[in-house]
């Protein structure tokens, strides 16, 4: 079996953050393992349809990291009060973002969620889930 050191959640707050951040943390405890949060605020200079203005997208970024930090600390309290776990907060691309981190960081596992369509009872993968799992050069654990 391989070697699983470091493995990361990658969360947006949504209803399957708290089971992303349950399952890495149990695999975590298993393994041994360092686990990393990302959240990555969406840039809106990543979204190439709209042209804002720096002071607008500044503010936006700034209340966007002050409530993902907020966040984040409940997040700790809550889930790993026993655990070592570090966040990690990036402005920018979702997916390249994640990606990247994956690369810098030698990630060996990643944990992400599935989004549910609710009405039909089935499971979908958002574009970053779905580019995640697509161009990851590690395996991908998805929950659902």
């Amino acid at each position: 079996m391989a070697d699983i050191k470091k493995i990361l959640c990658a969360i947006d707050f949504g209803e399957m953050t708290s089971k992303v951040i349950d399952y890495g943390k149990t695999l975590g405890g298993c393994l041994n393992s360092k686990i990393y949060l990302i959240y990555v605020v969406h840039s809106l200079d990543a979204i190439e349809q709209f042209s804002v203005p720096k002071s607008y997208r500044e503010e936006y970024e700034k209340q966007m990291i002050e409530q993902a930090k907020a966040r984040v600390e409940d997040l700790k309290k809550e889930f790993f009060s026993d655990m070592d776990v570090e966040f990690v907060l990036k402005i920018g691309s979702p997916a390249k973002e994640i990606l990247s981190f994956i690369e810098s960081k030698n990630i060996d596992l990643v944990v992400i969620g599935a989004i549910t369509k609710k009405d039909m009872g089935e499971f979908l993968f958002g574009s970053v889930g779905e580019k995640i799992i697509k161009l990851s050069k590690v395996p991908v654990v998805v929950i659902k």
